[in-house]
């Protein structure tokens, strides 16, 4: 199976968002063919086990019941090789499912990351051309009259 990787470069958005679509095809149809996979794997366990049971059927020596022909079935080496199988190919769709659940989610964090590149979220920070100091004094202002309408409120009430 093919290495997965739903990782996203923010320096290459624009690359990750075209390439989505073609991964995201990728994925989908190796899925469509590990479906098909197991379907063939339980057809292939259903006539395994059929051919069996009229095998130790026909190949019985007197009285036989139906629960030790299942118990023949289920002991058989056919039917457990495609019972092995049937678990394999089922093992290979849900982890194939699993990166394709992860490319929905994959497309949703690309839009996101879209939408933040829009609004400038990786742009670098503008400063007002005011050294540190000379903020700090207008936030203290603030915050003294905020104090000073709060304490006006306060006696109004």
């Amino acid at each position: 199976m093919k290495k997965f990787d739903p990782s996203i470069d923010p320096d290459r958005l624009e690359a990750e968002v075209l390439h989505h679509s073609e991964m995201f095809y990728e994925w989908a149809a190796m899925l469509a063919e590990a479906r098909a996979e197991v379907l063939q794997c339980k057809d292939d366990l259903t006539y395994i086990q059929a051919k069996t049971a009229k095998r130790l059927r026909e190949e019985s020596v007197g009285r036989i019941t139906e629960d030790m022909i299942k118990e023949g079935v289920a002991v058989a080496f056919d039917v457990t090789d495609a019972k092995t199988r049937l678990r394999s190919a089922q093992l290979r769709q849900d982890k194939i499912q699993a990166a394709v659940d992860t490319l929905h989610q994959r497309k949703v964090n690309l839009q996101d990351a879209v939408r933040l590149f829009l609004s400038n979220f990786f742009s670098d920070p503008e400063t007002t051309g005011l050294d540190a100091t000379e903020i700090r004094s207008k936030l203290n202002k603030r915050q003294w009259h905020r104090e000073q309408a709060d304490d006006a409120w306060d006696e109004e009430a």
